[in-house]
């Protein structure tokens, strides 16, 4: 799968501090065909924009999340720390992603995670907006 050619969902796990780069683990999902027709419908002044908007993001969202747990199936390390401190599940929580973080949980994630400015994960648990994400965290 590549670019911008809508034609699916690449996931790769990669260690950037390895010389040369290694991916750790790898994995795609196609785009339902049409998924993809209403993405590119979307480009076009249209009926119900946002309500359509919202359904793709959410079927779009089940993509990603197929993916994640590709890469956790096998055998992905949860824990994996990005150059600024953060962990895959520190990210789930920051950008909403509720799917994800549960699968991020139940493949063993920590939850004691700081980052390298100070941020911790209860930090973000606390600005979400979806009081589910607080829930889980509560």
């Amino acid at each position: 799968m590549s670019g911008t050619s809508l034609d699916g969902v690449d996931g790769v796990l990669a260690d950037f501090g390895a010389h040369p780069l290694t991916v750790l683990a790898h994995a795609s999902a196609a785009l339902d065909p049409e998924l993809k027709a209403e993405l590119l419908a979307l480009n076009q002044p249209g009926s119900n924009e946002l309500h359509r908007a919202a359904l793709a993001a959410n079927a779009l969202m089940r993509v990603y999340a197929d993916v994640v747990s590709q890469l956790l199936a096998s055998q992905a390390n949860p824990n994996l720390d990005a150059n600024d401190g953060s962990s895959p599940l520190l990210k789930a929580v920051a950008n909403g992603h509720l799917q994800v973080i549960q699968m991020l949980l139940n493949a063993g994630a920590h939850r004691n995670v700081t980052m390298r400015d100070g941020t911790t994960l209860d930090d973000i648990v606390a600005k979400a907006k979806d009081s589910r994400i607080r829930a889980i965290f509560g």
